[in-house]
């Protein structure tokens, strides 16, 4: 593959700073992000098909020696990171060997390579190039402090800006012991608070920062207020175990707690221990239920809701309320900026699956119950197989149109 390239024939539009280019994606190289989840990538690829690339990303173009320093830089940042000069993708741009690497939009350009490895682009609004703001001897730090003002628009999963966040502060204060907070929120485009909240949430044990990212996640800012229970508890001289902090978190949430509830909740055992209690659990009964006892009413209620809401939007369906089914992928573009087109059959393939995992438990009720509700348990269970066989043939279809394209 020839990666010769000359610059003027790159130029969307000349800047002091910045080239406005437009890219092959094979001579742009990604490293370690701050954005570690990219999710709807097809959706977003669907569009930039038909729209193009509307919002450029950002790259810098280093010679080989500079590269190596930057590399080296940015693996002291990020820890888990290993980059080396000989894993990178080199060109040549007008005449001189550069290599080109990513600072911001990696979704975009994860879409974009998608779009080309497809190759079924021609006659739509994608040019085949990844657009980019293309910088020349940009520094890491300039380079993170632009992927952190990127995702001010883009937002990341804030669990997972709050780590590539700590480890940088943590890589400047190495640098310099006296770099403020502040200083540091300027540079990145973050208030002092959020990097408290950053640098609290990433004080936490690692299995309760993975919560964050679990089947059913736990809010960000619910465990930023658990990591200052924690930091509280530790200025008393009473560290708290992960188990303890755990059940105090799975306890809000079987019972649905918001984050301003749960930070209710932190304050006021904050207070009870500031006022000299031996003991933070004295005197809170709610905190002795069993977890069951917690969970029986909510899903009791949780489920007559959701089934309340269906059997009304079905009774609106046969009255004509709707001209479509309700089930059909919306079109309407400020729908798609919130929900997935895929949406209506992934959550309905989820919550055939919570049914289907639930029939052991469901049969033992049953039996417990000397067979009142068999007969309609089975029933209703039956009806399940169909439904499963339909979600089957769609994943059939999916998969064939993904291969043919």
């Amino acid at each position: 593959m020839d990666t010769a390239l000359c610059l003027h024939q790159l130029l969307e539009e000349q800047h002091d700073t910045a080239h406005s280019v437009v890219l092959p994606v094979s001579v742009v190289n990604t490293l370690t992000q701050v954005r570690k989840t990219l999710s709807e990538i097809d959706e977003l690829a669907d569009s930039i098909a038909v729209m193009g690339q509307i919002e450029q990303g950002i790259a810098v173009a280093l010679p080989e020696s500079e590269t190596v320093a930057y590399l080296h830089e940015w693996n002291a940042i990020h820890r888990e990171s290993t980059h080396h000069v000989s894993q990178l993708t080199p060109t040549i741009l007008d005449g001189a060997h550069y290599f080109i690497i990513l600072i911001a939009g990696h979704r975009r350009y994860t879409a974009v390579r998608q779009l080309c490895a497809r190759g079924n682009y021609a006659g739509s609004a994608f040019s085949g190039k990844y657009r980019a703001r293309l910088y020349f001897d940009m520094s890491v730090e300039k380079a993170l402090a632009l992927q952190f003002q990127e995702n001010r628009h883009q937002p990341v999963p804030p669990h997972e800006e709050a780590a590539a966040a700590t480890e940088y502060y943590r890589y400047l204060r190495r640098k310099e012991p006296k770099y403020t907070l502040a200083a540091f929120g300027k540079q990145i485009g973050r208030s002092t608070s959020w990097i408290r909240h950053a640098l609290a949430f990433c004080a936490l044990p690692e299995k309760l920062q993975e919560l964050a990212t679990a089947p059913v996640p736990v809010p960000y800012g619910v465990l930023v207020e658990l990591s200052r229970y924690q930091r509280e508890l530790e200025s008393a001289g009473r560290p708290a175990s992960e188990d303890e902090l755990s059940a105090l978190v799975f306890d809000a949430m079987l019972q649905r707690k918001s984050v301003k509830d749960f930070k209710e909740i932190i304050g006021a055992r904050i207070a009870h221990l500031l006022g000299g209690q031996s003991s933070l659990f004295d005197d809170t009964p709610c905190e002795q239920r069993l977890l069951r006892r917690v969970v029986a009413p909510e899903i009791i209620m949780g489920l007559w809701s959701f089934v309340t809401y269906m059997k009304q939007l079905s009774m609106l369906q046969r009255q004509g309320v709707f001209t479509e089914h309700y089930l059909t992928p919306e079109t309407n573009a400020a729908a798609h900026a919130q929900f997935s087109p895929k949406s209506p059959v992934n959550l309905s393939a989820e919550l055939v699956q919570v049914l289907l995992d639930l029939q052991p438990q469901l049969n033992e009720l049953v039996a417990e119950n000397r067979g009142r509700g068999r007969k309609k348990l089975l029933k209703q269970l039956d009806k399940l197989e169909p439904v499963q066989a339909a979600l089957d043939l769609l994943c059939i279809q999916e998969t064939s149109s993904e291969s043919s394209a």
